[in-house]
């Protein structure tokens, strides 16, 4: 399964991110590493988004390749677009 299906089958599931995140806004980076965030959608980075969303944030270090995905997280009660890359996350789940 790739990284982009484990999301889709993860939706309403939650995600930490092992890594800070670079916010596009603000050109900042914040200071919570590890931070949890439900999982709402997510599409290839290379895939246009839908009209009118851009992508907020990255985590740190990551390069595009075929897993490196823009994932739909609610973060701080706000739906997000975040750049993201399998090594830099971790699913939490149940089992």
């Amino acid at each position: 399964m790739t990284f982009l299906e484990t999301l889709h089958a993860n939706r309403g599931g939650l995600i930490r991110l092992k890594t800070h995140l670079y916010w596009y806004e603000t050109k900042s980076w914040d200071d919570n590493p590890g931070r949890i965030c439900l999982i709402l959608d997510a599409r290839p980075a290379r895939q246009p988004h839908p009209p009118g969303v851009h992508v907020v944030a990255t985590v740190s270090g990551g390069r595009m390749d075929d897993e490196f995905l823009a994932a739909q997280l609610m973060i701080d009660g706000s739906p997000r677009w975040v750049w993201i890359d399998k090594q830099k996350a971790e699913l939490l789940t149940n089992e």
